[in-house]
C-alpha cells in the first residue's frame, strides 16, 4: 500500500485525519494562497487544493499525497487567513451575526500512477453577534485561520449552529476524504458529526 503524505501543517487536519484511521506523514506545501482574477469562490479552494497536493506529489510520485483548502465566503467575498490581528478584528466584526458559507476542498493525487481526484464540500455557518471588545481579544487568537475563528474552541461563543458538515468547518472535509482514500484503495474510517452544533440536515444522508 503507498504511503500516504497529508500535504498541510494544520494540526486541525493531523488530527481529523488521525481519526479517520490514516497512517500518514506530514510535508507542508507551502503553495502562496492568492485569488485569481474574476475566480470563484469554490474554483478558488479546488486549485489551492490540488495545487498543495501535486506540489508535494512531485517530490514523492509513488506517495498519495492528500491537499485541502478551506475558505470563508461572505457575499461572495472570501476571507482566508488573517494577516494580522486587526486584519482578523475586521473579519470577526464583518461575519459576526452572520450566516455564510465555509468551503472545504480535498485533492488526492498519486503522480505515479496520474491518478487524482477532487472533491468540495459545503456548510452554512451561523454567528452570534458579539461585543467589539471580545472579537478583539480573539482576533488575536486564530491567526491561522480562515475568517479568523475556530468552530472547534466552543469557548469562543463566535458560531451558533452549522448546517452541513462540523468537519469541513474545521477544515478537512472527512466524508469526502474517506470516499476519495478508497478510490485509491486506502482504507479509512468514516465519523459520525457531533450532533450538539451540526443541524439534522447537515446530518442527512452521512
Amino acid at each position: 500500500m503507498p504511503r500516504v503524505i497529508l500535504a498541510s501543517q494544520s494540526p486541525r487536519r493531523r488530527e481529523l485525519l488521525r481519526r479517520l484511521g490514516v497512517t500518514f506523514t506530514v510535508c507542508p506545501s507551502h503553495v502562496p494562497e492568492r485569488n485569481l482574477r474574476g475566480e470563484s469562490p469554490a474554483r478558488y479552494a479546488i486549485r489551492l487544493a490540488l495545487a498543495k497536493a501535486h506540489s508535494v506529489s512531485r517530490r514523492y510520485p509513488d506517495c498519495v499525497v492528500i491537499g485541502a483548502d478551506t475558505v470563508v465566503v461572505y457575499r461572495n467575498i472570501i476571507f482566508g487567513k488573517p494577516r494580522s490581528p486587526e486584519h482578523a478584528f475586521r473579519m470577526l466584526s464583518t461575519l459576526s451575526g452572520t450566516c455564510h458559507e465555509v468551503l472545504s476542498a480535498v485533492a488526492v493525487v498519486q503522480a505515479r500512477s496520474h491518478r487524482r481526484f477532487v472533491d468540495l464540500d459545503r456548510a452554512v455557518v451561523t454567528t452570534r453577534r458579539l461585543p467589539a471588545d471580545h472579537l478583539r481579544q480573539l482576533a488575536h487568537k486564530h491567526q491561522d485561520k480562515a475568517g479568523a475563528y475556530a468552530v472547534q474552541e466552543r469557548s469562543d461563543e463566535v458560531v451558533k449552529h452549522v448546517r452541513g458538515s462540523y468537519y469541513t468547518v474545521v477544515g478537512l472535509p472527512v466524508h469526502q476524504v474517506h470516499h476519495l482514500l478508497a478510490l485509491l484503495g486506502i482504507p479509512s474510517n468514516d465519523l459520525p458529526e457531533p450532533d450538539d452544533i451540526v443541524s439534522a440536515a447537515g446530518n442527512a444522508g452521512r
